[in-house]
């Protein structure tokens, strides 16, 4: 008898799963008293969590690079518009700026610059710490930057630093 109740049960069940979300679900049958009062079947136990969900440790990670990602991006824009308030938030009060052997300063604080960012770039990913995973700066495929009227373009990094959950940018070192 309880055997007949756990598979009609099943059976119920699946049937109720197949049905389209609009539809209303099916009735179970009639059970008897005896059957309503023992304990539910294993097969009713909640599902377990998708499969799909990333651990803690994965999106820390993946948080941390977009964060990294995001300043790279809000301080490229506003160095390349020539807009220091909106760069002061995600850079230090300098970046240094590499240009194959010259060095130059971006003065965040003071609002000037030798050197200038030109507007797109392109392909930006992380630079991770071999081993920890820790963000330590971001790579882009395409960058341009003007000085005393002559460009240069290529590939850069930008070196980044996270310090009290704020990540700022610290150096630009173009190919």
């Amino acid at each position: 008898m309880v055997r007949n109740v756990a598979i009609a049960l099943s059976l119920s069940f699946a049937a109720a799963a197949q049905q389209p979300a609009g539809a209303p679900a099916a009735q179970p049958a009639p059970q008897p008293a005896a059957a309503a009062e023992k304990p539910a079947p294993a097969a009713e136990k909640p599902a377990a969590a998708p499969a799909t969900e990333k651990a803690p440790a994965e999106q820390a990670i993946s948080a941390d690079g977009k964060m990294h990602i995001d300043a790279a991006i809000a301080f490229l824009k506003a160095w390349g518009k020539g807009r220091w308030d909106e760069a002061r938030p995600v850079a230090a009060d300098k970046v240094a700026v590499k240009l194959g052997d010259k060095s130059y300063d971006v003065d965040v604080a003071g609002g000037k610059s030798e050197v200038k960012a030109v507007l797109p770039f392109r392909g930006l990913s992380t630079v991770r710490e071999p081993g920890s995973g820790k963000v330590v700066g971001i790579a882009v495929s395409e960058l341009a930057v003007k000085t005393d009227g002559a460009e240069k373009r290529g590939k850069a990094r930008l070196t980044t630093e996270d310090k009290d959950g704020q990540v700022r940018v610290t150096a630009v070192e173009l190919e």
